[in-house]
């Protein structure tokens, strides 16, 4: 079952009041379950935060055919398991 996985950061390098220094990234994890697709989300966001200095904040799932957010059918898909390079996930 596909879900979204949605993870937000912040970046405490910038200011409080800048856009950027609380920020959301989502992408599809191929899972069994929503609690694998959330384990193996944060997996994924927490090596990316130590390597980027970026504080996790909270993360998400839902199933991919009940969410409403506009384009899911461009959202890269990770499976569990498989580890996604950066530039493949869109940090």
């Amino acid at each position: 079952m596909k879900y979204i996985y949605t993870i937000w950061f912040r970046d405490s390098s910038f200011p409080v009041d800048d856009p950027e220094y609380e920020w959301p990234a989502c992408f599809v994890v191929d899972a069994s379950s929503a609690a694998d697709a959330v384990c193996w989300g944060d997996r994924l966001a927490s090596a990316y935060s130590v390597q980027a200095n970026q504080e996790m904040l909270t993360s998400s799932v839902e199933p991919l055919e009940a969410s409403d957010l506009l384009g899911t059918d461009e959202l890269p898909v990770v499976p569990y398991g498989c580890w996604a390079r950066d530039d493949e996930i869109g940090w």
